[in-house]
């Protein structure tokens, strides 16, 4: 399956565009062991409970 994407014809839409890209290669990347090993999990802060539930 082949994606089609529009470009945008506006400047500030292209380097929105830009960063997504940047930004999703960088999530898909695999990681490095030092990365892996700085994760710990986290309690969630009580301001953003209501969000969670």
């Amino acid at each position: 399956m082949e994606h089609l994407i529009e470009l945008p014809q506006d400047r500030a839409q292209e380097r929105l565009h830009a960063a997504l890209v940047y930004f999703v290669d960088y999530m898909e990347r695999p990681r490095d062991a030092n990365e892996v090993l700085k994760d710990r999990q986290q309690s969630v802060p009580v301001e953003m409970l209501p969000m969670v539930f």
